[in-house]
């Protein structure tokens, strides 16, 4: 049941719209942030510098509404609780997914104060609760890099979390797989990216995780140009296991690439046509990589696209819309 309290963007209490609209932006500057890195792994000098300045500008506006956030959720200890259990009627989250930062702007050991504070609850609703909470403890272990209590919070989370609240799973399993970097376990590692990968690529790039991989071009000059660009990528760990990216040079004078998982499923498949030149071709190849092995993946009702459109657009026509809005 739609219920306007429980949207930031539909209430009327003091500052619980402006709160859930700053937690938003910071969201989609946390996206932002990891494009201009990526734009910048592959776009040749002369574009670098204005990659550099566009990223500072994030950078900075991104601080701001991370205050400004933390201001609002700080003046009104109640709302942060509401926040942390998920489904309680002052959350501030509007867009699924802004639960993962609450510990980075209140900082760890506030959040994590608060969540062990609603863990001793009792009743019909803590235990409805526990599952996000406990999500929410590992989020704040980690935030203070304590990847071992992390992984113990994660675990617990699992079996509780609802599977229809998918972009908490998706986002489980990318917690898990840096708390197990961390540790050193990188099998288990690279099993948990597979899993986000499956759900939601998008969710690598916000997280600024990398895929440990091997690159393999065919023989050809704009292939290894390509090969050697994409080794740059921050969302990209070349060795030689884990997942496999593939580019191969079109006989129409293109290429052909994407990328696949360990254990040879196909995640993504593209080609690029020949461009004005070499350079350009190789590098919108590399663009292409990133949009589509790590772009958001969005997945709206009928209802919510004629809401956002005020029309009737497929969903793959609205998907492809609103990933036009959050950039390439």
């Amino acid at each position: 049941m739609e219920r306007p309290d429980r949207h930031a963007t539909g209430s009327a209490r003091d500052g619980q719209r402006e709160a859930g609209t700053q937690l938003f932006h910071y969201q989609v500057l946390q996206d932002a942030l990891a494009r201009d890195d990526e734009a910048f792994s592959y776009a040749p000098w002369k574009s670098r510098p204005g990659i550099l300045l566009r990223k500072a500008r994030h950078t900075l506006e991104a601080a701001l509404a991370l205050r400004r956030t933390g201001s609002l959720l700080m003046e009104n200890r109640e709302r942060l609780g509401h926040t942390l259990r998920v489904l309680a009627p002052q959350s501030i989250v509007d867009v699924p997914g802004g639960e993962l930062y609450l510990a980075r702007i209140v900082g760890p050991g506030v959040a994590e104060g608060e969540i062990r504070s609603l863990l001793a609850r009792k009743g019909p609703a803590a235990v409805r609760e526990r599952g996000f909470l406990m999500f929410a403890l590992g989020a704040a272990r980690m935030e203070r890099g304590d990847a071992r209590g992390a992984l113990e919070a994660l675990a617990a989370a699992d079996p509780l979390l609802p599977a229809e609240y998918a972009v908490f799973r998706t986002q489980l399993l990318a917690l898990k797989a840096r708390a197990q970097t961390a540790r050193g376990d990188y099998a288990g590692a690279l099993e948990s990216l597979v899993g986000v990968m499956e759900r939601d690529g998008g969710e690598i790039r916000r997280m600024g995780l990398r895929l440990p991989c091997r690159i393999e071009a065919s023989p050809g000059a704009l292939a290894d140009q390509a090969a050697r660009l994409l080794g740059s990528s921050p969302r990209l760990a070349p060795g030689t296991g884990g997942f496999r990216v593939v580019v191969e040079q079109a006989a129409t004078g293109g290429l052909v690439g994407g990328l696949d998982g360990p254990r040879g499923a196909v995640l993504s498949r593209f080609h690029v046509p020949p461009g004005k030149d070499a350079d350009a071709t190789v590098r919108e190849f590399c663009r292409q990589f990133h949009r589509r092995a790590f772009g958001p993946k969005i997945d709206l009702s009928q209802q919510q696209i004629r809401s956002l459109e005020g029309s009737t657009l497929s969903s793959q026509g609205a998907e492809e819309h609103l990933k036009g809005i959050m950039g390439p």
